[in-house]
């Protein structure tokens, strides 16, 4: 539905009441109106011609002569088709135009009509089925003010050969047929037409939403390349900055003033990435095209890493840092470059906003019920007032002395957020006035600790379902224990990418419809990788088709929902790719 069409702007001559006409019928402002006026013009086509070609069919079958008030209706018919096929011919390069000759024939329609009528009272039976099933059509194609514009054209019509012809004076049960019959098409056909009417407009209004949705992606993936231009192109003069910055203090820093100018050099240049890389991940966090790349490592050293970044800072403010980490080393499979870009963020409001006292990083034992990290950023600062908070993660929002003095983008608490959407994490703030603030932030990573222990005996295999819905992914989880295999779950694609980077699974379920990422995304990435399951069969899951073109398709297999357990077993059954190659 062509959604350009439906709303037209008048004419600049036309008077107002006569567009205010125009729009109580609705006709010009329906998305339809390009098709069915070019068929409305074939029908004013055909009507005049089966017409003249049913009344000589009838006089010469009934052996009488054509009389003058029939040839006379004939040719004035012949001549309405003519212009009707001129008004088609027109139409065809200008679908939307012709709004002023759409109603003048509009007007002719029953003048056409109550003439034949008229002179040749032998077309009532073929004219009385064209009228009603013209009169319902307009009906269901421009609304009920259409067909109550019509049905009244259709009376006044009819109205012309019953006042001034004899025959239909003699024939009052017929004149009355005629009359009741059109009034009929009122009272049956209004109540479903509403409903299709109302279903319309429905379809319109969500046609309008999917264009502004779409035109919003466009929007939002040119914004993304636009930043990733950008950043590239900042990026490489800032290398050239950052390489000559390592050479002059290898060489040439001698005392502590150069040492301090080139440490503020430094800081700016790092300021500077660090502000490119949170627009970069807000961009590409719009679009749902944020990457993510699960290694393992130790979170502890991370946490200690990230930290010490902001040690001289805190050390000329007179602020104790202090990093809280357990005894144990914790190794997990995760993205260490999205944890430190959240932590960063965090330690840098932290650090900026607190004059006096303590920023603290705090890493809780591993959470092996929830699958999760645990970090904490506290600090002694001014706080937050309550009211401020659900606005915190806004992009832009910077609150206290800082909107004062102007520091800071107002980006990093809105990085901060859009990435743990992405990782599937979260996010809580609790803050006094006067006393400080804390963070607390959990972000999904499997933990590192060997292969699972398993029993004695033969080893199942080892699964992997993908689906954001959980009832669902129990639900296929259930199916797979069920059949004998081990079976890992996950309800976000990062959660999968991190168990895609730490075991190797013998097939993958993977719901195609995942938010924020897709599962398409995921699998592909996997294929190009270099983890344990570069070769592992992936089937995809949806309850939609799949596309027909699969060129470049990452999976070796779909199955649509709901899915049942002999499609699981026979999915499974399936030998693996003989190939490890990227699709």
């Amino acid at each position: 539905m062509p959604v350009q069409e439906i709303h037209q702007t008048p004419f600049p001559s036309t008077p107002a009441w006569l567009w205010r006409i125009y729009d109580y019928i609705g006709a010009h402002t329906n998305g339809f109106r390009a098709e069915n006026e070019r068929d409305r013009a074939r029908l004013r086509v055909a009507m005049p011609i089966v017409g003249v070609s049913w009344i000589f069919l009838f006089h010469q079958i009934a052996g009488i002569p054509i009389t003058a008030t029939e040839s006379i209706w004939m040719i004035s018919s012949l001549t309405y088709a003519a212009a009707a096929m001129a008004f088609w011919a027109y139409l065809r390069p200008h679908p939307t135009g012709g709004v002023h000759a759409q109603y003048a024939f509009l007007a002719l329609d029953p003048v056409f009509i109550g003439w034949a009528l008229y002179a040749a009272p032998q077309l009532l039976a073929w004219f009385l089925v064209l009228m009603l099933v013209t009169i319902v059509r307009v009906g269901f194609r421009y609304g009920l003010n259409a067909m109550k514009v019509e049905l009244g054209f259709a009376w006044f019509g009819a109205a012309l050969p019953l006042l001034f012809s004899s025959f239909w004076h003699s024939e009052l049960q017929m004149s009355a047929s005629l009359l009741l019959m059109l009034g009929w098409a009122w009272w049956l056909c209004a109540p479903l037409i509403r409903t299709v009417e109302k279903a319309r407009l429905l379809e319109i209004e969500r046609q309008i939403e999917r264009t502004r949705f779409e035109s919003l992606q466009d929007s939002l993936k040119a914004k993304s390349e636009f930043l990733s231009r950008v950043s590239h192109e900042l990026r490489s003069p800032l290398q050239g900055v950052v390489s000559a910055l390592d050479v002059i203090e290898e060489r040439f820093a001698k005392d502590a003033a150069e040492a301090e100018l080139l440490s503020r050099i430094r800081r700016g240049a790092t300021a500077l990435n660090t502000q490119l890389r949170d627009l970069l991940t807000l961009a590409r966090g719009d679009v749902g095209k944020m990457e993510v790349n699960p290694v393992p490592f130790e979170v502890g050293e991370l946490a200690v890493t990230i930290a010490a970044e902001f040690r001289t800072e805190a050390q000329a403010k007179g602020l104790a840092l202090v990093v809280d980490t357990p005894v144990d080393p914790v190794f997990v499979v995760a993205d260490p470059a999205r944890i430190d870009q959240v932590l960063t963020n965090l330690l840098a409001n932290a650090t900026r906003h607190t004059k006096v006292g303590t920023v603290r990083l705090k890493l809780y034992p591993y959470g092996a019920e929830l699958g999760c990290l645990r970090f904490e950023v506290s600090d002694t600062g001014p706080g937050i007032d309550n009211d401020r908070i659900p606005t915190l993660f806004d992009p832009y929002t910077r609150f206290g002395e800082i909107t004062r003095k102007g520091e800071g983008a107002g980006l990093g608490l809105a990085v901060v957020r859009s990435v743990l959407q992405f990782l599937g994490g979260n996010v809580s703030v609790s803050s006094e006035t006067g006393q400080g603030t804390t963070f607390t932030v959990t972000i999904p990573a499997e933990l590192l600790d060997g292969e699972r222990p398993r029993g004695g005996g033969p080893q199942p295999s080892r699964v992997l379902v993908v689906d954001d819905r959980k009832e669902v992914l129990e639900a296929i989880a259930s199916v797979v224990k069920q059949l004998g295999f081990e079976c890992d779950m996950a309800l976000s694609v990062a959660t999968a990418a991190n168990l895609l980077g730490a075991h190797a699974y013998d097939i993958v379920f993977l719901d195609l419809d995942m938010p924020v990422k897709s599962g398409y995304d995921l699998a592909a990435e996997t294929r190009r990788g270099d983890g344990p399951n570069r070769g592992s069969r992936i089937v995809s899951i949806s309850a939609a088709d799949v596309p027909d073109d699969r060129r470049g398709w990452p999976f070796d297999g779909h199955l649509t929902k709901p899915i049942t357990m002999q499609a699981i077993q026979r999915a499974i059954a399936q030998p693996a790719p003989a190939a490890t190659a990227p699709r």
